[in-house]
């Protein structure tokens, strides 16, 4: 499993919410998660990493290197 996949299931149960609220998670997930829903959306309609990385980056103002790094983490196992 993905963090991004722990990360939607956490928000499908109402568990992301009590974690946010409670501060012991960073809102930060939540941009996170959707810079990354952003990405595979693009990619999907790219086919190119490079160019969904350039446009998910552009979108949210972030520079291509920060957009690589969260993806980066949101594709990261966890267990």
């Amino acid at each position: 499993m993905r963090a991004f996949d722990l990360i939607q299931d956490l928000h499908t149960d109402g568990t992301l919410r009590k974690l946010l609220r409670s501060g012991m998670i960073s809102t930060k997930i939540l941009l996170h998660r959707d810079i990354f829903q952003m990405y595979e959306r693009e990619l999907i309609l790219n086919k190119s990493k490079p160019v969904a990385i350039t446009e998910t980056a552009d979108k949210f103002g972030i520079s291509e290197s920060h957009c690589y790094l969260i993806i980066r983490k949101m594709e990261c196992l966890v267990s």
